[in-house]
């Protein structure tokens, strides 16, 4: 990423055609009931500065709620003393949305987070 030229409309026309075009997709997969992907990385920055800073790309991550589960796990796992915040959140995550949550995934996933999948219960 590189710094822009400081523009009095705020984000550069190329950035507005391109969220247009995901905010199209995205509707479209809303409307066939799959998850929406989140915006990460050099773009995030763009967004949040006003195209002040320039990404030369999108990346669109999709996030499961076991994907979720694990991640903060991992966390807390790392860290037991510093991340009960990050156990909260699994907990409530995996409460909320317990009859979606596909174990046989979260069971992978958890090992991956070096977490154990009793955490979570």
């Amino acid at each position: 990423m590189t710094p822009a030229e400081p523009r009095d409309d705020g984000y550069r026309p190329e950035f507005r055609q391109a969220l247009e075009l995901i905010g199209r997709a995205c509707a479209e997969m809303k409307r066939q009931g799959r998850s929406l992907p989140v915006l990460v990385g050099g773009a995030v920055v763009e967004w949040y500065s006003a195209s002040a800073y320039m990404s030369g790309d999108f990346d669109l991550q999709v996030l499961t709620p076991e994907d979720i589960v694990a991640d903060r796990i991992g966390q807390y796992s790392a860290n037991p003393h510093h991340g009960r915040e990050l156990l909260a959140q699994a907990r409530l995550v995996y409460q909320l949305l317990a009859p979606q949550i596909d174990r046989d995934y979260l069971n992978k996933r958890l090992p991956q987070q070096k977490a154990a999948p009793r955490d979570c219960e």
